[in-house]
């Protein structure tokens, strides 16, 4: 699998409208919106972002996989998150 971005977060937040600039902005290639980041597919490959309300305290680091707050993450692409 290619370097993925995975969205998750709570309904209303921008998810979905804005999956497609994120993962343009973050320079990845394959978007799986609305994942739980504790139950993440087979095949998801070592490296991918993971954008998230998700409460993960300071991790910045989840299954081999990089942990970003989605609403930073929002503001560092410059889309609209409705929970900043």
């Amino acid at each position: 699998m290619n370097r993925s971005v995975i969205v998750h977060g709570p309904q209303g937040c921008g998810k979905t409208r804005n999956a497609v600039a994120l993962a343009r902005h973050f320079g990845l290639s394959q978007i799986l919106d609305d994942q739980d980041p504790y139950r993440l597919p087979v095949g998801v490959s070592v490296g991918c972002l993971i954008l998230t309300n998700h409460q993960l305290g300071n991790v910045r680091e989840h299954a081999h996989c990089d942990v970003v707050a989605y609403a930073a993450a929002a503001r560092a692409a410059g889309v609209n998150n409705h929970l900043n």
